[in-house]
């Protein structure tokens, strides 16, 4: 019955808008709209079929590729993911699936990023995927917010999009890590000498150390040796070592009385390194809690 009422708009254009066509412009207007739509919709799956490309690279690149099943609908495709065991908390587009694609590719790619990560797309509107496009060509830190406590971050693999981090996360981070030491004669080791190649156990010439050994988190005054005689504040030496901005947080330093050793996990001070005036080795190892 409700096909009959003029109440509906399709209704107003299927009885009025239609025979209007037909009898003032074209009477071949209707076979002409159905062709073109027809043609619109094979663009369509032309894209959708290279956004599907993109979206399995995105896929593989975060390790979650076997985990999707694109012989099933978009709704259902990525069951697997989002109610797995271990749900993924973000989702990295490398700069390489993004870069040269028209906007409307890029923003659906993002649509299906998010969707993703939460299994909805019902409230994310043109402008959220504008912002997020507009951080494509920002600097890497930039980053936007958005709906289903999710935020987009621009860092210099590309852009992650990921859960909002909780504001009480960082408590009692200082107790993060232990130090352990222990030291021996130079002349236990074989030569030619072999480095520990753990990021997080470094070898330093024991006798240049002054005093204790404390581990602690970076400040903006904090410098080191990073080559003979040339000091580098440790913000700067985290920046162009490309350290995301959300985790140089994360990066902590070993002292002493007198100067910075080691940013863990990066590189040790050439201060404390081993040279051949070296007697003795200290060697210093880090665990997280």
């Amino acid at each position: 019955e409700t096909n009959l009422e003029d109440e509906y708009t399709r209704n107003k254009i299927r009885h009025n808008i239609l025979p209007y066509l037909t009898k003032e412009i074209n009477k071949n207007s209707i076979c002409h709209i159905n062709s073109f739509m027809e043609r619109i919709a094979a663009v369509e799956e032309y894209f959708m079929e290279n956004i599907d490309v993109k979206i399995k690279d995105i896929l593989e690149y975060n390790d979650l590729l076997l985990k999707a099943n694109f012989d099933k609908t978009v709704e259902e495709r990525y069951s697997n993911i989002f109610n797995g065991s271990e749900p993924p908390h973000k989702i990295l587009i490398p700069d390489n699936v993004l870069k040269g694609e028209p906007d409307f590719i890029q923003g659906e790619i993002i649509k299906e990023c998010i969707f993703i990560l939460t299994n909805k797309k019902k409230d994310i509107t043109s402008r959220h995927i504008e912002s997020v496009l507009e951080l494509f060509t920002n600097f890497s830190g930039k980053k936007v917010d958005l709906p289903y406590n999710l935020e987009a971050l621009r860092n210099y693999a590309g852009l992650e999009i990921r859960e909002k981090k909780n504001k009480n996360s960082d408590k009692n981070r200082e107790n993060i890590y232990t130090i352990s030491c222990k030291k021996f004669p130079i002349s236990d080791i074989k030569k030619p000498i072999t480095y520990p190649l753990s990021p997080y156990t470094k070898w330093f010439d024991y006798d240049i150390i002054q005093g204790t050994l404390s581990i602690c988190k970076w400040s903006y005054e904090d410098t080191f040796e990073y080559a003979k005689g040339k000091r580098k504040k440790i913000n700067r030496f985290l920046i162009d070592e490309k350290v995301e901005k959300d985790k140089r947080d994360d990066v902590y330093l070993v002292s002493d009385e007198e100067d910075v050793l080691w940013v863990v996990g990066y590189r040790q001070s050439v201060k404390y390194q081993i040279t051949d005036k070296t007697k003795t080795i200290l060697e210093v190892n880090i665990v997280k809690n």
